[in-house]
Parts: C-alpha cells; sequence; structure tokens
C-alpha cells in the first residue's frame, strides 16, 4: 500500500471516535517545507488514555516500518517511519514527562527492542534479525 499523504493519516485517524480533529501543522501545513521535511499532525481528543490504547493498531494500518511513543517530547507524539523515507508525527496537547534518551547498552537493549519491535509487530513485520535469527545479546 503506497501512503498518500496528509489524506491517507487524516482519514485514517480521524475515523476513530476518539478523535476530534486530525490537523496537518507544521512547515507542510505552512508550505514552507523541503523535500525530507516530516509531516506534522495535531490530534485533538477529548478521550486520549483510550486513543493512546488504540492509536497503534490504528497507525499499523499506515504500514510504517517503525513506530513508538517519542520519548524527548513535553507533549505525547507518536512517531512514524513510512516506507519512501517519509517521518510522521501524530502531537497530542497531552502533557508528557520527558524521559532520557535511550543509552545502548545490553541492560536497555530489551527496552529498544520492545518499543521498535512492536512498531514492526503492529505493522505486520519481524526484525531482520529476529527472522535471521543472528540476534545476539551484547
Amino acid at each position: 500500500m503506497s501512503v498518500r499523504l496528509p489524506d491517507d493519516v487524516v482519514r485514517l485517524i480521524e475515523a476513530d471516535p476518539g478523535i476530534d480533529r486530525v490537523e496537518p501543522v507544521g512547515s507542510r501545513a505552512r508550505g514552507d517545507s523541503l523535500a525530507l521535511s516530516d509531516w506534522d499532525f495535531k490530534i485533538t481528543t477529548r478521550a486520549f488514555a483510550e486513543v493512546q490504547q488504540r492509536l497503534p493498531a490504528i497507525a499499523a494500518l499506515l504500514r510504517p516500518v517503525v513506530a513508538q511513543w517519542e520519548r524527548l517530547s513535553s507533549t505525547w507524539c507518536y512517531m512514524l517511519i513510512l516506507v519512501g523515507q517519509a517521518k510522521v508525527d501524530l502531537i497530542f496537547t497531552e502533557p508528557h514527562a520527558v524521559l532520557p534518551a535511550w543509552q545502548v547498552t545490553a541492560a536497555t537493549l530489551p527496552g529498544i527492542d520492545v518499543d521498535a519491535v512492536a512498531g514492526r509487530q503492529a505493522a505486520g513485520r519481524q526484525s531482520r534479525s529476529r527472522r535471521r535469527g543472528t540476534r545476539q545479546a551484547a
């Protein structure tokens, strides 16, 4: 499936009954984007807790390569990387406690894998290393 931006994102996300509005924002909405600029969407909801639970499954319909909740944002943001080098940010107004950036070590690798693998599994994919069976602990 080829994703048509921004139309497919707006259509899929707005279809959720907990979503009040999906609004393109940022450089693409202003018309001053560059070829590799990301796609930002402000998501308005009165039922964030419920939407937060459903969003990974909804976003999986866009078949992202990677999907995860942003750790470094002061508001909740669900990030997607789509085939074709398109990055999509679904930005909510609800406050989010900023978490530290991942430090890649043997101790943090399982948590990093949970974020990355969850996005691939939601999109119906397995990681390349898992298919090959080559993953080794650090």
